[in-house]
């Protein structure tokens, strides 16, 4: 299936049109809407039960307990299983890193991202007095110079085309064609220019 197809069963089983334009890049993700967007899909549990699980005590001795257990909406993309908050996650932030999210809305079936806490997500390194930094380098860029500034905009920015990364406050200053090799050093070809 293409993602057009499954943004708009996305926004057709959330209740949200403008889901579908958010994750074809079509508006901003501040565009959602401030409430709660339930998934009316298929879910991973019909409805909330206690389950018997085996747990530890402190002492590492096995005992039954009931813990609670939530429905959460579930999708099959590409013959995979996914929750569908992640998914929806994965859309619109790009994330390369491994995270966990928790909801804090109370609602587990919520799509909203807005509604969930990210954990996992990492803090990018500092950039250090950075117009004193880009000033310094004005004169004389080298490539180690351009690929440090690359690897720390890539670390703060989710950038998506060449013109984002021209554009971006940490990268406008850099000369376009080192710009081109360091590009190519990460191996980003979807930030390269067009020919």
């Amino acid at each position: 299936m293409k993602l057009e197809q499954y943004a708009r069963r996305l926004a057709k089983k959330t209740g949200t049109p403008v889901l579908e334009e958010i994750v074809l890049g079509k508006r901003k993700m501040e565009d959602l809407p401030a409430e709660c967007m339930p998934w009316t899909g298929r879910k991973t549990i019909s409805k909330s039960r206690l389950r018997a699980k085996i747990v530890r005590d402190h002492n590492k001795r096995p005992y039954k307990d009931l813990v609670p257990e939530t429905p959460y909406g579930l999708i099959i993309v590409e013959g995979k299983r996914l929750l569908v908050h992640r998914y929806i996650f994965m859309l619109l932030k790009k994330p390369f890193y491994e995270f966990t999210m928790r909801n804090h809305c109370g609602n587990t079936l919520c799509c909203n991202p807005m509604h969930w806490l990210v954990h996992g997500e990492p803090d990018p390194v500092p950039f250090p007095h950075e117009e004193a930094f880009l000033a310094a380098l004005e004169a004389n860029w080298t490539q180690s110079d351009v690929n440090w500034v690359i690897d720390q905009a890539l670390a703060k920015y989710t950038l998506t085309s060449w013109e984002e990364v021209i554009n971006n406050t940490m990268l406008e200053e850099c000369p376009h064609d080192m710009l081109v090799v360091g590009l190519k050093e990460y191996r980003r070809p979807g930030l390269l220019p067009i020919k």
